[in-house]
């Protein structure tokens, strides 16, 4: 062997150790930095507050309607009656614990926005060494998830924003909400998720972290008990007197002058004048959408007002602007506010719907869930 073979073995022996003492220290980096970002007793994203009851088992969203007994006939998801009882037990909010000082300092942030929120939704979180590029995040991002699913990202900043494929993020999290309104998350929508987060993880290469399968599935269950029973819709029914019939085109611009807006997807939408957010709608109560290009033909003997309180920012206002138009419609229309039984609706009966109203607005908010608001919006969708 030659002075130059030799030379050469020995300089491939100094790479091959060279690059596998950087591996080394590069794996002794990483750990070192999940460590310290993810290690402590108290992470608002790992430990959020124990619930009332974990073990509560999910219940079948309903629609309540304003009356005892009554629901409606198949022109939308029939109705409870909200029952003239005391409203569910208020329960104090819990403050999630605050972080270690090593770690992410979400527990010093606003919830909801941008950031993760560790009430409501399963968490992922993924940490590498250099920032990771958005772009290579972008097919985990678009994923179909078994829940609705949000990736947000903290840039160099600290800003926390959602992830774009142009910038760059230091740590990114993906939150999917732990119910909707189609029910909690199940073993294998968490099992998805996960699987999608390992494999990232291992592809980037970045260490991840997720909570255990059996917590999360507790606290979807137990929190979609929750929103089950202040799932309420409010409906108010019109119905023309003497069983008569209005045409579409007098619906449509005795609605429009009142203020509605077709929304194009069959129904009439009443906006708020101050912040342009939906506060109820007007259904049909035949088969027939309202839509612009069918209501000339269109004649209906009835239409029902219809408030969806969790999604409803300050509900009882906008009961009582839905209350006071049906009435003025009903003048307007030559009809009769009816429930869902078609007996006349008193002043003494909307009186009681306002008060139980009162009660689960107040229940919502107890649980840090604002009518209307950004959590409200994501657990009633």
């Amino acid at each position: 062997m030659s002075t130059l073979q030799i030379g050469l073995l020995i300089i491939g022996a100094i790479l091959v150790i060279a690059v596998y003492g950087y591996n080394v220290l590069q794996e002794r980096r990483i750990r070192k930095r999940m460590d310290a970002a993810f290690k402590t007793t108290a992470d608002p994203l790992l430990d959020p507050p124990a619930r009332a009851d974990t073990r509560a088992e999910p219940r079948e969203r309903v629609e309540p309607s304003m009356q005892r007994g009554g629901h409606g006939d198949g022109a939308r998801a029939a109705p409870v009656a909200v029952q003239e009882v005391e409203p569910p037990p208020v329960e104090e909010p819990v403050e999630p614990q605050p972080a270690e000082p090593d770690s992410p300092p979400l527990a010093n942030e606003p919830v909801g926005g941008e950031l993760p929120d560790p009430e409501i939704e399963c968490i992922a979180r993924l940490q590498a060494v250099d920032p990771i590029p958005g772009v290579v995040l972008m097919d985990a991002v678009e994923h179909r998830y078994a829940k609705p699913c949000r990736w947000v990202g903290r840039q160099v900043s600290g800003v926390w924003s959602p992830i774009r494929d142009s910038d760059s993020y230091t740590e990114v999290a993906a939150c999917m909400v732990l119910a909707d309104r189609s029910g909690p998350l199940q073993e294998q929508g968490y099992n998805q998720f996960r699987h999608v987060i390992e494999e990232l993880g291992q592809a980037l290469p970045a260490a991840f972290i997720i909570a255990e399968r059996d917590d999360e599935l507790k606290r979807a269950a137990a929190l979609d008990a929750f929103c089950a029973d202040v799932d309420v819709q409010i409906g108010l029914n019109l119905m023309r007197k003497d069983s008569g019939r209005w045409t579409g085109t007098r619906l449509r611009g005795v609605a429009e002058a009142a203020g509605f807006k077709l929304n194009g997807a069959g129904q009439l939408d009443y906006m708020s004048e101050d912040s342009g957010a939906l506060l109820f709608r007007m259904h049909n109560r035949e088969d027939q959408p309202l839509l612009a290009e069918s209501m000339k033909l269109l004649s209906t003997g009835g239409v029902t007002l219809l408030l969806d309180v969790p999604r409803a920012a300050d509900p009882i206002k906008a009961y009582d602007q839905m209350r006071a138009l049906a009435k003025r419609l009903a003048v307007t229309l030559d009809a009769e506010l009816v429930d869902d039984n078609a007996r006349p609706l008193t002043d003494a009966g909307l009186g009681t719907i306002r008060s139980q109203l009162q009660g689960v607005q107040a229940t919502m908010r107890a649980k840090g869930i604002e009518p209307g608001g950004t959590r409200a919006l994501r657990l009633f969708c």
